[in-house]
């Protein structure tokens, strides 16, 4: 994933902010891991909730992170954690690249 960001002409040192969307089975989750996240992560933004096929796609936007793989890995890693501890997925997450 970094290694097609880096050839977008991103260095490991930009900042970047993240788009991501978590996947469960229901709004209660969801609603949980939001109040979560905006606790933990008060720059955290644009956050939305949508149903999908029966499941719930909690969509946001971190504050900016340097683009280095321990960074983003260990970004990964938080976010992989509290997923889990709500019964929810971290389903993706990318960068926009001008």
């Amino acid at each position: 994933m970094l290694k097609h960001i880096y050839n977008d002409g991103v260095s490991a040192h930009d900042k970047l902010p993240v788009e991501f969307v978590f996947v469960t089975d229901s709004k209660i989750k969801a609603d949980l891991l939001e109040k979560k996240l905006k606790s933990g992560f008060p720059f955290y933004h644009g956050f939305e909730l949508e149903e999908i096929d029966g499941n719930w796609e909690l969509f946001g936007i971190t504050d900016p992170i340097e683009m280095n793989i321990y960074k983003v890995n260990a970004w990964n890693q938080i976010m992989w954690e509290l997923g889990y501890q709500n019964d929810c997925k971290l389903d993706g997450w990318h960068v926009a690249v001008n």
